[in-house]
């Protein structure tokens, strides 16, 4: 049987509450603490935490992930999820997400929610977000603002920033950043982006 919705946990009282959320919006919703072949959904939540993403095998299905931990590279190394959250979240984006995938908005793309003291830094295809405040990205700066919110306090080498934009010097890592540093000035008055010696840079 294939339904709307599939979560994948262990904590059974979380899943709980996402299966309650759902049901509410009258959504067809599976629960399960793995995943299991006959198990056929639209979208998949899965609870990174306590899944692994190398069991899951929903080819045409769209996966949210969730985690306590920022760094992320390691739970989505095939960059199988659409959106992940970070835990806590607030639930609207979650619903907000479902809804459009439900909806095959032509417009999704791979999202990252990073909590960022009260509010939410947010990346919405070329959109980044803190909060109600907005600012919006050209192509490779998003592609270098994502890269970063994947590694969370994880810092990301300049190489690996410039292997997701597609450049062979480093130094272009160092000229994206600053174009986003300027940026970010004008949502946060706070440093967003910090530079780890000899390692790279990470969000904060």
């Amino acid at each position: 049987m294939r339904t709307q919705l599939l979560i994948l946990s262990e904590d059974a009282v979380f899943a709980r509450m996402l299966e309650l959320e759902f049901c509410m919006m009258e959504l067809s919703v599976c629960v399960s603490s793995d995943w299991q072949p006959h198990l056929r959904s639209e979208i998949v939540l899965v609870d990174l935490d306590s899944v692994s993403l190398l069991r899951v095998e929903a080819e045409s299905a769209q996966i949210i992930g969730f985690t306590k931990l920022f760094d992320v590279s390691q739970l989505d190394p095939d960059r199988k999820c659409s959106m992940i959250l970070h835990r806590p979240f607030e639930m609207r984006l979650l619903r907000e997400e479902v809804t459009m995938l439900l909806s095959q908005d032509p417009e999704r793309g791979r999202r990252s929610y990073v909590p960022h003291q009260s509010e939410t830094l947010q990346l919405n295809g070329c959109e980044l977000s803190l909060g109600e405040r907005s600012i919006t990205l050209r192509q490779k700066e998003a592609q270098v603002m994502e890269c970063l919110l994947t590694g969370g306090s994880k810092p990301v080498s300049r190489e690996e920033i410039c292997r997701v934009i597609g450049e062979s010097s480093a130094n272009k890592a160092d000229v994206y950043v600053c174009l986003l540093r300027k940026k970010l000035a004008t949502l946060s008055e706070k440093q967003l982006i910090k530079t780890v010696r000899g390692k790279g840079y990470c969000v904060i």
